[in-house]
């Protein structure tokens, strides 16, 4: 028997599933924080918490492959602010996500010894962008350019490069 004819609610499972869609794509959604934190609560309680986690990796992946396709086109000269306001984005995102899957991690990861949201979703960002082969040969080239800059005495986007290195996320 699979979700969707054991529960009647299973509706509501892919109303949680938009939801991160819409936080990542930053356009909005119909329900509240504290309603998909209810959704999502109620079918981890129901121990369909894996097709919770399941669906927010696959969200979080699909996701993420877009985002590195964005910024493997990024033009060399915004390179590194492509990434940092992608890197920005992505962690104000995880935030309201964590808030809304906060009960996942509390009752069905830590019961599954499951990676907790946030770090299977900052695991996802390095493998689909900072492992990105196209990507990770411009950072280290880019970061490398603005290190001999800033030894030159050119003025570099320190900003810029302290972003970049945080975003170089190490499991």
């Amino acid at each position: 028997m699979n979700l969707e004819e054991a529960d009647p609610d299973y509706s509501d499972l892919k109303r949680v599933e938009h939801a991160i869609d819409a936080i990542y794509d930053k356009s909005g959604n119909d329900l509240t924080s504290e309603e998909l934190s209810r959704i999502s609560g109620k079918f981890v309680q129901d121990f369909f918490g894996e097709s919770v986690y399941s669906g927010l990796v696959s969200i979080t992946t699909l996701h993420l492959e877009n985002v590195a396709k964005s910024v493997e086109a990024s033009e060399d000269s915004n390179f590194l602010e492509e990434l940092s306001q992608k890197w920005m984005d992505f962690n104000t995102a995880l935030v309201e996500i964590g808030q809304i899957l906060k009960g996942m991690d509390l009752t069905f990861v830590r019961n599954t010894r499951k990676t907790p949201v946030h770090v299977v979703c900052r695991n996802i960002w390095r493998d689909n962008i900072i492992n990105s082969s196209n990507i990770a040969i411009r950072l280290k080239s880019t970061l490398l350019e603005a290190v001999r800059k800033e030894r030159a005495g050119i003025h570099a986007a320190k900003f810029l490069v302290r972003h970049s290195e945080d975003a170089d996320v190490h499991g």
